[in-house]
């Protein structure tokens, strides 16, 4: 799918003045397939706050209850484990380990227990949801990925598009949805939470989360990560975002990853509701362009230069960025840009 071309401008030389060119473009594109698949569209996020997070967590399922922020960690040789987080300073306030042959994943409050996965063992892990005292576990087939619970069950993902449906008191599978968008089945659902109505979902390897409508199993809209923490600097491969925690009395949104060293609290938006890049360009006294715009942070951007407004194809690119919710300032001199017509595109 191309970007829409969003707003451009004209310098006129033989005026004093210089009028803006705007333009917006808005379409989409529908797969036939045997499954009704609706266009879903993209958000953003704005980081609110962000506090230290233990860099050595191999975060595997997040959750607050009562205003407490409850962590599971994974991996084997005992560093799997279920935490309590300070929400301010990030400050481990208490933590348990688990025996080194267990590698544990997501994590859920139901049925008035915290209940937390295994990856392989087939095995989920109950606990007293004050004491922490360990449980009888409920026995389950196959892998342990996500889990949530929607105030009437258990939500689980095991690393495919499928999410399974799982009762409160016994575990027993209920039921389960395959889980698509536009292009098809989305793969790789890992952690899981329940936000308002929707099941949202980190999927494994990519800067995005899913907004899920569990009945249908449709992705009703795709959260962007990018610009939210460059995990690629930690180089490490496993260091992905995945860790989503909703507070839903006060109405608060915190996300993380594998050995990230921060949790940061988010509002997240409709892209198309924030970004709508308001281009001024003019020229300088040294006779060069200078083009200006608004960024919203996490939002990609790319500045080009068009010949003829009938040839928006034929753009040639100057630069891409990503915003940091500043404003960007470029100058370009007269022989940089020869034609009298630019534009910014803000990118899915």
């Amino acid at each position: 799918m191309n970007a829409p071309p969003l707003l451009g401008c004209k310098e006129l030389r033989e005026a004093s003045f210089l009028r803006l060119v705007a333009w917006v473009c808005v379409f989409w594109m529908v797969r036939s397939s045997s499954q009704t698949l609706v266009a879903e569209t993209w958000d953003t996020f704005k980081v609110v706050a962000q506090f230290p997070h233990d860099p050595a967590a191999f975060t595997q399922g997040l959750v607050i209850h009562e205003g407490r922020l409850l962590e599971s960690t994974g991996l084997y040789g005992g560093a799997s484990s279920l935490r309590e987080i300070d929400r301010g300073t990030g400050r481990l306030l208490r933590a348990f380990y688990l025996p080194s042959d267990f590698f544990t994943e997501g994590l859920a409050v139901g049925g008035g227990r915290l209940v937390q996965l295994t990856w392989q063992q087939g095995l989920a892990l109950v606990y007293d949801l004050n004491t922490w005292e360990p449980l009888p576990s409920f026995a389950y087939q196959g892998e342990g990925w996500g889990l949530t619970h929607d105030s009437r069950r258990f939500i689980m993902s095991d690393g495919s598009h499928m999410l399974t449906f799982r009762d409160s008191g016994t575990f027993a599978m209920l039921g389960e949805v395959s889980v698509h968008d536009s292009q098809g089945p989305v793969k790789r659902l890992n952690e899981l939470e329940w936000i308002q109505g929707e099941c949202w979902a980190n999927q494994w390897l990519s800067d995005r989360i899913a907004r899920i409508d569990v009945d249908t199993g449709q992705v009703l809209s795709w959260i962007d990560l990018e610009g939210l923490f460059d995990w690629r600097s930690l180089k490490d491969g496993d260091a992905v975002a995945n860790g989503i925690a909703y507070d839903a009395v006060s109405n608060r949104i915190f996300l993380t990853g594998k050995r990230w060293p921060w949790i940061f609290e988010v509002q997240i938006a409709p892209k198309g509701q924030v970004d709508i890049p308001q281009l001024s360009c003019l020229i300088t006294q040294d006779d060069q362009f200078e083009i200006s715009f608004p960024t919203f942070k996490g939002n990609r951007y790319r500045i080009e230069r068009v010949k003829d407004l009938r040839s928006l194809d034929q753009a040639i690119s100057f630069e891409s960025l990503l915003g940091d919710g500043h404003p960007v300032r470029r100058r370009y001199r007269q022989d940089q840009a020869t034609s009298l017509f630019f534009r910014v595109l803000s990118l899915p």
